[in-house]
């Protein structure tokens, strides 16, 4: 069991790497307000399930909720200014780096 717990996080580094190198994490930008949403909806589904004393809301629909509220924050790009498409664009390929090289 310990081989497993230590493949699991050796993936999870290597995809961390990964995203850093690919350069997607501009795609998490609004991953904080889709999360304080996920928390919502499990207290919410929390308290149903305390106050009616019986399991009101299902488990299925918590995590497909969840899933959807994950996924949809995680694939939204940026809106708009250009500070949040400067930050998306590599350094050697930004106008300002090109300029102060001199070239057109």
């Amino acid at each position: 069991m310990n081989t497993l717990w230590l493949w699991l996080g050796f993936s999870l580094f290597v995809l961390v790497l990964l995203a850093l190198d690919l350069g997607i994490l501009h795609r998490f930008h609004y991953l904080k307000y889709g999360l304080s949403l996920v928390l919502m909806v499990v207290g919410g589904k929390m308290l149903l399930n305390a106050w009616f004393g019986a399991k009101v809301v299902p488990t299925e629909v918590a995590l497909l909720i969840t899933a959807a509220l994950i996924g949809g924050t995680v694939n939204q790009p940026p809106t708009s200014g250009s500070r949040n498409r400067s930050r998306s664009t590599p350094l050697a390929c930004r106008a300002s780096d090109r300029a102060w090289r001199g070239a057109a």
